[in-house]
C-alpha cells in the first residue's frame, strides 16, 4: 500500500496529470474556437429562409414546408446568378412583393385564410439540420 501512496505522490505522476489536464484544457479550448470560427463564417455567408407557421398544430406545419418549399424554388430561380451573400439580399429585397404573393397564394390555394408577413433581417436560429449539412444556432441574415 505504501508503495502505491508513494507512486502516486511522485513527481513524475503529478507532471504526468498537469500535462494530461494542461492537454484536456488545451483541445477544449481549441475545439470551442474552431466551433466559433466555423458558427461566425457560416453566418456572414449564409442567407437563410425562415418560415413561421400560424400555430404547432399538423396541419399548420405542413402548410409551412408547403409555403417554404415553393418560396425556396422562387428564391432559387431568381438567384440563380447571385455570386454573394449580398447579391442574394438586394435580389429577395427587390422581389418582396413577390414572395408576398407566393406566400399568400399557396395558404389560400391550401385552403387558410391566413395573413402573410415578410421581412428580411437578421434573426436568430436554433442549430438546425437539412440532411448532410448543419448550421449552428446564431445570428443569420434571413
Amino acid at each position: 500500500m505504501r508503495t502505491l501512496l508513494n507512486i502516486i505522490c511522485s513527481k513524475k505522476v503529478k507532471y504526468s496529470i498537469l500535462i494530461l489536464f494542461l492537454l484536456f484544457l488545451y483541445i477544449t479550448i481549441s475545439a470551442l474556437s474552431y466551433v466559433n470560427a466555423v458558427s461566425y463564417n457560416l453566418s456572414n455567408s449564409v442567407f437563410r429562409l425562415h418560415v413561421i407557421a400560424n400555430s404547432d398544430s399538423n396541419e399548420d406545419q405542413n402548410l409551412k414546408y408547403i409555403v417554404r418549399d415553393n418560396v425556396l424554388n422562387y428564391m432559387n430561380e431568381i438567384c440563380r446568378n447571385a455570386k454573394t451573400k449580398e447579391e442574394a439580399i438586394q435580389i429577395a429585397q427587390a422581389n418582396m412583393d413577390e414572395f408576398h404573393s407566393i406566400a399568400l397564394n399557396t395558404i389560400r390555394d391550401n385552403g387558410y385564410d391566413y395573413d402573410v408577413s415578410v421581412e428580411i433581417g437578421n434573426f436568430s436560429f436554433p442549430t438546425k439540420t437539412y440532411g448532410d449539412i448543419s448550421l449552428p444556432a446564431g445570428f443569420y441574415d434571413a
